[in-house]
């Protein structure tokens, strides 16, 4: 069922927008907004351990757990997959010039792979690929 907001849309204020925003049924914010209430509420939480209940050298000890997974952050997910690549795809993956973190590019990888080898036959049917995809999913959701 098509549902069109064009009449509301037209009349919305500047301030108003937002009431439109949460009407819509397809919105972003109803799809997210229950994990970003769980991050606000331990980003919250952390932030007034962080500010009120650790001494000085607590502070420095936490700083210094945050630059380490920070560091590894980046390398957890990836190195697992990265075994698998040719030496042309790692020099690929390590030349791509991204202002995020890159673990996304081996999903990526592995899902176009998968649809060219199904494309070629490789992958008899279409229930086959699907099963690879929802396997590759769960791997990722870990």
């Amino acid at each position: 069922m098509t549902v069109t907001y064009s009449s509301k849309v037209a009349n919305a204020t500047f301030f108003g927008f937002h009431r439109l925003l949460l009407k819509w049924r397809g919105s972003i914010y109803k799809l997210l907004y229950r994990e970003f209430i769980v991050f606000a509420v331990l980003y919250t939480a952390i932030s007034l351990v962080y500010r009120l209940l650790l001494t000085g050298v607590q502070k420095r000890y936490f700083e210094k757990l945050s630059i380490y997974c920070d560091r590894y952050a980046e390398q957890i997910p990836v190195t697992f997959v990265l075994g698998f690549m040719t030496t042309d795809e790692r020099k690929l993956f390590n030349h791509l010039k991204s202002p995020h973190l890159k673990y996304w590019v081996p999903f990526i990888w592995f899902g176009n792979l998968a649809t060219k080898a199904r494309n070629e036959g490789r992958i008899r049917d279409s229930v086959d690929l699907q099963s690879l995809m929802t396997e590759m999913n769960r791997y990722r959701s870990w």
